[in-house]
């Protein structure tokens, strides 16, 4: 019996890859080998398919007796999302997500509470860390971009602590904007700060990219500006909780807090703009405390065939106003946002 073997820090990450792939073999349990590893049981795959596996997670496969490959009892036969789906609806669900011990699922129109239920119900079952299951009841909306989520299975509390690239993130998932499908693009982020950088995260939310950056880099300083209160709130008790104590954290409009911060002779090295819609709106308040030769980060909602064009447009046009020389460095795709529109980062540098 084959058996993919990862670090257990990335064990959601794969488990949800290999359902979506139908290649986990569910008629075993899971191995947990040592203090860090967990194993998956693999259906029958080809060599190329284990290497592909191995290289992506930095896993390894071993072949395990049928002595230490546990079979499951019949009921206790965890089955895919979609699998599931099928015996209840006739509309196939999207992908959930899952934050801290919260799922978010998006139901199609026309379900009954019997089949919402079911959804729930299953979710709970085949992700035991999962202690309540909500449906999205709307789209993000405000200047704050929450929606509002509504309980189908499990425990009625919004509130959850979320484990992401070293860092603890406590948050109300409907008062709070937070995308655990950022977690990649977060961590390609902080991959690219230099030792005693001073770091500023405008749109810092309950702080995943401050954090991230704080915790897992060498950078002298990171300020954090967010303008919803319920998430700055949030953001300073994570602080606490991430023993974060190189981290300045500002509530408030970021074309309020930014004169502040520049008549306190602050400047950065590096300027992170995680607003998905209109972050282009706030450059000029991101070169003013830009140090020469700052690193930007802008993200930006664009059709495929504008990319990347369209975000480095926009930069070159910024600057252009405003005095600055831009070097585009690179526009990166970070996520789809629906059919053929994707969440995008251009990453360039300024100087006069």
């Amino acid at each position: 019996m084959m058996f993919l073997f990862v670090d257990k820090r990335r064990a959601e990450e794969v488990r949800k890859a290999l359902l979506e792939k139908r290649m986990v073999d569910n008629t075993y349990t899971l191995i947990k080998e040592g203090q860090g590893e967990v194993g998956f049981p693999l259906k029958r795959i080809g060599r190329g398919e284990a290497d592909d596996l191995m290289k992506k997670y930095n896993g390894r496969i071993k072949n395990l007796g049928e002595g230490l490959a546990v079979k499951r009892k019949k009921s206790e036969l965890p089955r895919s999302l979609k699998e599931l789906s099928s015996r209840y609806i006739k509309k196939s669900l999207s992908t959930y997500e899952t934050i801290g011990g919260i799922a978010i699922v998006e139901l199609p129109e026309g379900i009954t509470k019997e089949e919402e239920h079911a959804i729930g119900n299953a979710l709970l079952k085949m992700n035991r860390n999962i202690k309540g299951v909500y449906a999205k009841a709307g789209k993000y909306e405000g200047i704050f971009r929450t929606r509002k989520l509504r309980l189908i299975a499990g425990t009625d509390n919004k509130e959850t602590i979320h484990r992401e690239n070293n860092v603890l993130l406590k948050l109300n998932v409907e008062e709070v904007y937070f995308s655990p499908r950022l977690a990649s693009e977060r961590k390609r982020i902080f991959s690219l700060v230099r030792p005693e950088e001073r770091v500023l995260v405008m749109f810092s939310g309950c702080g995943p990219y401050v954090f991230e950056i704080a915790k897992n880099t060498e950078a002298s300083s990171v300020a954090g500006i967010e303008i919803n209160p319920v998430a700055h709130r949030y953001a300073l008790e994570n602080m606490k909780l991430n023993h974060a104590y190189n981290v300045e954290l500002y509530g408030g409009d970021v074309r309020d807090v930014i004169p502040v911060l520049k008549q306190g002779s602050y400047s950065f090295d590096r300027i992170v703009m995680p607003l998905p819609k209109g972050a282009d709106d706030f450059l000029d308040v991101a070169f003013e405390v830009a140090k020469e030769g700052a690193c930007i980060h802008m993200y930006d909602f664009l059709r495929e065939e504008d990319i990347p064009d369209a975000a480095e447009d926009k930069v070159k046009n910024a600057c252009l106003r405003q005095g600055w020389k831009p070097e585009i460095l690179r526009t990166v795709k970070c996520g789809q946002y629906g059919p053929h529109i994707y969440r995008t980062c251009t990453d360039f540098r300024v100087s006069r």
